[in-house]
C-alpha cells in the first residue's frame, strides 16, 4: 500500500505532528534503553578504575614506606646501641656499677699523673627525671644515673684537665658537686679535690640485650624486604 500525502493543509499539519511525535518517542526510547545504560556503565567503570587506582597507589605507598620505616628503625636502634656501648655505664658482677666506674676513673688519673687521695666511692643510683614529674600514663624513663665520688690531691690545673678529659671521652656524663679545699700550710700547690661523676645507666639492665634483639629482627625484616624487591 502506497502512502499518499494528503492534499488538505490541515491533514498535512497533523501528519507532520505525528511524525515529529514519533521521532521524539524514538529518541526517548534510544536514550532510555541504549544511551543511558551505556553512560551509566561507563560512569561505573570510571568509578571502579578510580577506586582501583587509589587502592593500588595506597598499597604502593605502604610498600615503599615499609622499607623506609624498617631502615629508619634499624638506624635508630644502631644509634641507641652505639651510645649504650660507648657511653652508658655497665654493671659488673650483678648490679655493681662501682666496679665498672673505678677503672675509667683510674685510667684518666693515671694518664694525667694525678694523685688519688682515696679510691672512688659510690653515691648511688638516681632518676634523670623525677617520678612525680612524669605524666600520668606515660612510660617511666628508660635511663637513670649512677654517681661515683672522686677524691684527688692535685692542682687547679689538674682539676681542669681531668674534667675536660672525662667530658671529652663521654659527652653524656655530668660532673657535679665540685669541692676544692686548699692546704696552704702543708702543700700550697695541691688541694683536696672532691667531685661526683654521673653516668647514664639503663633503668632495666635487660634493655641493652632487648635492643640487640630488636636490631637483629629489624635487620632480618629489612633484608627480607630487599630480597622481595629483587624478585621478578
Amino acid at each position: 500500500m502506497k502512502f499518499k500525502w494528503p492534499e488538505n493543509k490541515q491533514d498535512q499539519i497533523k501528519y507532520i505532528a505525528l511524525i515529529a511525535i514519533g521521532a521524539v518517542v524514538v529518541v526517548v526510547l534510544l536514550v532510555m534503553f541504549a544511551i543511558n545504560p551505556f553512560i551509566k556503565a561507563k560512569r561505573d567503570h570510571v568509578a571502579g578504575l578510580t577506586e582501583l587506582t587509589t587502592k593500588i597507589e595506597n598499597a604502593q605507598k605502604e610498600i615503599e614506606k615499609k622499607p623506609f620505616e624498617l631502615k629508619r628503625n634499624t638506624e635508630a636502634l644502631n644509634k641507641i646501641l652505639q651510645i649504650s656501648d660507648a657511653h652508658m655505664l655497665k654493671p659488673v658482677l650483678g648490679r655493681n656499677y662501682l666496679l665498672g666506674a673505678t677503672p675509667i676513673i683510674e685510667r684518666h688519673v693515671k694518664a694525667l699523673s694525678i694523685a688519688m687521695a682515696k679510691p672512688p666511692s659510690e653515691v648511688g643510683i638516681g632518676d634523670v627525671v623525677q617520678p612525680q614529674t612524669v605524666k600520668k600514663g606515660a612510660p617511666l624513663p628508660a635511663v637513670k644515673t649512677y654517681t661515683a665520688r672522686v677524691n684527688l690531691k692535685c692542682s687547679y690545673a689538674d682539676v681542669v684537665r681531668i674534667v675536660r678529659a672525662l667530658e671529652s671521652e663521654n659527652p653524656y656524663i655530668t660532673i657535679a658537686g665540685l669541692s676544692i679545699v686548699g692546704t696552704p700550710a702543708t702543700d700550697p700547690e695541691n688541694h683536696n679535690v672532691t667531685f661526683d661523676i654521673q653516668w647514664p645507666i639503663w633503668a632495666d639492665e635487660e634493655t641493652s640485650a632487648s635492643i640487640r634483639q630488636q636490631l637483629k629482627k629489624s635487620s632480618e625484616e629489612e633484608e627480607a624486604e630487599a630480597n622481595d624487591a629483587k624478585k621478578p
